[in-house]
């Protein structure tokens, strides 16, 4: 009989799952359910070591002589700090070898309570990967602890380097009440002929990428693919993804090519498709899960191999031609920003130039009307320093380096103004609707006195801080005399700034 803790059901399944056949454990009470489930589950043999220092290096002369990682099981508190002479000798010679800590209730730490202590994140130095499995209570804390999981186990197979589970453990800890382990979702590692066999076993193929600057172009892709990409990613061809991904069928396989990805809508679709086979590109060792149905990494150091062999498996079918036919469609705009956006990319369509745009409307705009490579901070998606990278563009690259900003972006990064030697080649564009019109979106919001502190409400405008830091400075408070003062904020001269700020505000 196997433990009822879900978190050790799936760690025990998948372990089995890539091939671990040997486990090293250790004396302890945190650890029993989790060395219960290692002896009752068929394929993994077991050996009892009571020193863990001595244990972990046996673990690691099973995994030398077999090639395949093996586990060392220890209990919570200083059991774990043991096991690291050996994780480090283990990341030296390039050994996978899997240290799983059982761990207590996070709560617990620093409360004079027995065998506590900071256990995620000990060993980090000599691991390529450290994962804190969560106590599962729902559907997304099974799908996280099902992905850390498989995330883990085949880093230390691909990379040959120790990995760190570490299982925190509430009482009970004694209920083996289960029968049989769960069927779980394996990630495997694939080569770039698995999938390119794939390809042509589906008929309803998208290739998906988010942010990156290191891609070959995708056009020629469009002719066997549906190509999803929004201007953060530099590939060559951009659609209006947001608006268009709800009008396609759902793909059977899912090429994603990494990368942050703004719309909300493709992203909730593409977790919808929960029958297409999906595979993630991995160009630096890390894999990401998230459309939370990833069945296939494949490890790469060019994409481009990866780009040119889908792009020779690719034959015109009705999917592709579908989504090409979608892409033609006129974009609407929504509000009086956004067709300063709009307007602002058709001037700009001819112009050797660069523009880095901020988050949260701004970029979404962008995602809407671009259709050529942006900037945008996307990393962490932070509002606070979008103008000081636009400054730090302007002055490396040469170009004009033209900012969309919203008001709230602004006046947080204003600072980036403040220097004696401000660029002359950067122009900056303030959306100023009086807060974070992203807030809008959030109708249970609409008449609560609370959303006013939760937009930002003001009624300042930029042109105390351009008279401040001699900037100059252009103040439009409706659409019919925009283009005029888009012509002056992309007119030659030293640094300039446009604000757009409607009457009604």
């Amino acid at each position: 009989m196997f433990s009822d803790k879900t978190s050790l059901a799936i760690l025990t399944a998948l372990l089995r799952s890539h091939g671990v056949n040997h486990a090293v454990v250790c004396p302890g009470s945190r650890n029993a359910a989790l060395v219960n489930n290692l002896t009752a589950c068929q394929g993994i043999e077991c050996h009892a070591a009571t020193d863990e220092r001595s244990a972990a290096f046996e673990a690691m002369g099973i995994s030398l002589a077999s090639g395949n990682p093996a586990v060392v099981c220890v209990t919570s508190g200083s059991a774990l700090l043991n096991t690291l002479p050996a994780v480090a000798e283990a990341w030296h010679q390039h050994v996978p070898l899997v240290v799983i800590s059982a761990d207590r209730p996070a709560a617990w730490i620093d409360q004079l309570d027995g065998q506590t202590l900071e256990q995620p994140g000990a060993i980090d130095r000599w691991c390529c990967s450290s994962v804190n499995l969560p106590e599962v209570r729902d559907d997304m804390e099974r799908w996280n602890c099902n992905f850390l999981t498989n995330k883990a186990l085949l880093l230390a197979k691909h990379l040959n380097r120790p990995v760190h589970i570490n299982v925190p453990l509430s009482e009970p800890l004694y209920n083996f009440t289960e029968k049989k382990l769960p069927e779980e979702r394996v990630i495997r590692e694939r080569t770039v002929d698995e999938l390119a066999e794939s390809v042509k076993r589906h008929a309803r193929v998208m290739v998906v990428t988010g942010q990156n600057r290191n891609l070959p172009s995708l056009a020629n892709l469009g002719f066997g693919y549906a190509v999803v990409s929004e201007p953060l990613a530099w590939c060559g061809t951009w659609a209006d993804c947001d608006s268009l991904i709800g009008e396609i069928e759902e793909p059977d396989m899912v090429i994603y090519l990494g990368g942050t990805i703004v719309s909300k809508r493709v992203k909730e679709f593409l977790r919808k498709t929960r029958n297409a086979e999906q595979w993630y590109i991995s160009t630096d060792g890390e894999f990401a899960d998230t459309f939370m149905n990833l069945a296939n990494v494949v490890f790469v150091s060019d994409i481009s191999c990866v780009v040119e062999r889908l792009a020779n498996s690719a034959t015109a079918n009705q999917y592709a031609e579908r989504w090409n036919e979608l892409r033609k469609h006129v974009v609407e705009c929504t509000s009086d920003e956004e067709t300063v956006v709009s307007r602002l990319e058709s001037l700009v369509k001819g112009l050797d130039c660069n523009l880095c745009y901020a988050n949260s409307m701004s970029v979404r705009y962008a995602c809407r009307h671009a259709r050529h490579n942006i900037f945008c901070n996307r990393g962490v998606n932070g509002i606070e320093g979008s103008l000081s990278t636009a400054l730090g563009i302007a002055r490396g690259d040469g170009k004009m380096c033209l900012c969309v900003i919203g008001d709230l972006s602004f006046f947080y990064d204003c600072n980036a103004l403040w220097r004696n030697d401000l660029p002359k080649n950067l122009r900056i564009l303030v959306l100023n609707n009086g807060g974070g019109k992203i807030f809008e979106r959030f109708t249970a919001l609409q008449g609560n006195e609370a959303r006013r502190f939760v937009a930002g409400s003001h009624g300042a405008t930029c042109e105390g801080i351009c008279e401040t830091h001699n900037v100059g400075y252009r103040l439009v408070d409706s659409l019919a005399a925009l283009d005029n003062a888009l012509a002056w904020l992309l007119s030659d001269g030293n640094v300039k700034l446009l604000e757009y700020k409607n009457k009604q505000i």
